[in-house]
């Protein structure tokens, strides 16, 4: 009887070790299952917010090259419009002062042969008389 229960008592020690062992195991695995399934899930999640900022910034990208685009665009219109405007206003004024020279000088010369024709004509007369 006493090498029965001196057994049974070994027996029950090593069986209740093994249990205990085995638990432990088991619960290192599970818990090295879950901290690998969430380390996983924190690294899939930090890679698409890392994709989505990237993302971002390349539609700022494209927004920013566009609006530069557009400004150029406006800009070099505007310079053009400006250009054409001041080249056809200097055009025009260049026109009309060339009109007003060619009027003026055409009345001057023609005042002034006027003149000439009215100063002979006298001189011409006065000699005659004097000779007569």
């Amino acid at each position: 009887e006493s090498v029965d229960k001196s057994v049974n008592s070994q027996e029950g020690k090593t069986n209740e070790n093994v249990d205990k062992s085995t638990n432990s195991q088991e619960r290192a695995n599970n818990k090295n299952v879950h901290e690998s399934a969430n380390s996983q899930e924190r690294k899939n999640k930090e890679n698409v917010d890392k994709c989505t900022i990237s993302q971002e910034r390349s539609n700022k990208s494209v927004d920013i090259t566009a609006n530069l685009q557009e400004r150029t665009t406006n800009t070099n219109v505007d310079k053009s419009t400006h250009l054409h405007g001041r080249t056809t206003n200097n055009i025009l004024d260049k026109s009309t002062t060339s009109q007003e020279r060619t009027t003026n000088e055409g009345v001057d010369k023609s005042a002034n042969s006027q003149e000439k024709t009215t100063n002979e004509t006298v001189d011409n007369s006065a000699i005659l008389e004097e000779r007569t």
